[in-house]
């Protein structure tokens, strides 16, 4: 069960997408997940201002050269894409304006139910799973292309990163870094390619 910061309204809506929800007071320490201004945000104990992600951020995404997309085949008709490594969901959703059918593996269950609210709002046609992708690609997946990105790469910058990747580094601190046998896993399953984004 999530926890979740809201009113009844709220929470009605939040129940039909993500299931058994919780409504709670803001706890003293950690993280929790509220919702306000129609959107679900991840907050720390102690900060009046979550993050989450604005649909802009996936215009964005497509502004310019989508080299993600190309990376993945598009435009090829009915492309079925897995991210097995969901996150926020931004790269998903912009493969998914682009045509492709897409789902999404998530197995941090506040960035899961994060990503499904942004499926809410965009609108979109996309699948979220709460689940280890590693776990799923062994018991066998049939897609087109599967593309992993790990979160959280060795970083070469002093300076810090901004306040949402502050707080998913936070938040997935005692999750276990990106295991290299996944991508054998995806090249079993995946029909056409499998993309690796890890810089």
């Amino acid at each position: 069960m999530i926890g979740i910061v809201c009113d009844a309204q709220a929470l009605t809506l939040l129940n039909e997408m993500l299931g058994e929800v919780e409504q709670i007071d803001p706890p003293e320490s950690g993280f929790y997940l509220a919702f306000e201004d129609d959107a679900l945000c991840l907050h720390r104990a102690g900060d009046r201002h979550g993050v989450s992600v604005a649909l802009a951020e996936i215009e964005r995404r497509l502004s310019g050269p989508f080299l993600l997309g190309r990376a993945c085949g598009l435009p090829g008709p009915g492309l079925r894409v897995l991210d097995a490594m969901g996150g926020l969901g931004v790269d998903a959703l912009a493969l998914a304006r682009r045509g492709a059918h897409v789902d999404v593996v998530e197995r941090e269950p506040m960035l899961w139910a994060l990503l499904v609210d942004l499926i809410r709002r965009a609108g979109a046609s996309v699948t979220a799973t709460l689940a280890d992708s590693t776990a799923l690609l062994q018991r066998g997946a049939d897609y087109d292309v599967i593309y992993l990105d790990p979160m959280f790469p060795a970083r070469r910058k002093k300076a810090l990163p901004g306040k949402r990747m502050q707080y998913l580094s936070e938040l997935l601190a005692e999750a276990t870094g990106f295991d290299p046998e996944i991508i054998p896993l995806a090249q079993q399953s995946a029909r056409s390619r499998v993309c690796l984004l890890y810089t």
